[in-house]
């Protein structure tokens, strides 16, 4: 298996898991909740039980003074156990998360490469850099992704946006020769319900989703997620394998941060979108 079958295979692997999941929710939330303030961001994303409303498991990023993220953590409440865990180190033009890690930010702090390894532990896996390309209002348009030693890119993302919300994701293999369909999404809104300093939701951004929370990946959708219908496919460019995904039940601050959704259906694999009830936390200056 050469270097670029084995990134295809990673990356299918990655970007798309089904389980088959559904949930009920008691609607029992206070709807007058307290206003959080003006200068708040997501810092914990937490699956819930949705009959009791007790975490099972938690995501969460720790920021400083000035709001730099510092540490990300995935923890499980269920096996009392943290599950993964990263020290940030800011440097300059750099985010540092180990030494096989690491985000190039442009002049206004949006990252503008991810450098990793096909195996994140083995420093001696095959390099992978994942290149991001903005255009004048923010949004992400595009994401290449290198190989060690091949100059040009192995795979590309171009992303679609309609009236401020991701709305379309296309991958596919570009290196020469090797041309084939990879992945597709495509995500709905709830237009009447603004997503107030929310994340960014790529959900083909498996590279980032430990750090969706920590870096700047370029202007966020206006609106909040209601369905996203994800797929794979094979060598012959036929859908290997889908996912369906709506939210619903959503809960707002007084001052428009959303509190909580249902997810219902099948769950991604962006680790940031969980089943079932989904509680969001958030650091205020």
């Amino acid at each position: 298996m050469n270097r670029l079958t084995a990134l295809v295979a990673i990356l299918s692997l990655a970007m798309l898991a089904s389980c088959k999941k559904e949930y009920s929710v008691e609607n029992g939330y206070d709807p007058n909740n307290p206003p959080l303030g003006a200068n708040c961001r997501l810092n914990r994303i937490t699956q819930a039980d949705s009959a009791t409303g007790v975490g099972l498991g938690s995501f969460s990023t720790s920021f400083d003074a000035n709001f730099l993220a510092t540490r990300v953590s995935i923890f499980d409440s269920i096996q009392n156990a943290v599950q993964f865990s990263a020290n940030l180190t800011h440097s300059g033009d750099t985010i540092h998360v180990d030494t096989n890690e690491y985000f190039l930010l442009g002049a206004n702090k949006r990252a503008l490469s991810f450098h990793t390894h096909q195996d994140p532990a083995d420093s001696t896996s095959p390099s992978l850099d994942f290149v991001y390309n903005y255009d004048g209002s923010g949004y992400m348009t595009k994401k290449e992704v290198f190989v060690h030693g091949v100059p040009t890119p192995a795979v590309r993302f171009t992303y679609t946006w309609a009236n401020g919300n991701l709305v379309g994701v296309e991958g596919n293999v570009v290196f020469p020769g090797q041309e084939q369909k990879l992945f597709s999404a495509t995500m709905e809104y709830d237009l009447t319900h603004a997503a107030k300093n929310f994340i960014n939701i790529f959900p083909d951004g498996y590279e980032h989703a430990s750090y969706v929370m920590a870096v700047d990946l370029g202007s966020r959708n206006r609106n909040v997620l209601s369905k996203l219908t994800a797929s794979n496919y094979d060598s012959s460019g036929n859908v290997s394998d889908s996912v369906v995904t709506t939210f619903s039940d959503y809960k707002f601050s007084s001052d428009g941060y959303l509190l909580q959704w249902i997810a219902s259906g099948d769950a991604p694999a962006t680790g940031v979108l969980p089943p079932g009830l989904t509680k969001f936390g958030y650091a205020c200056k």
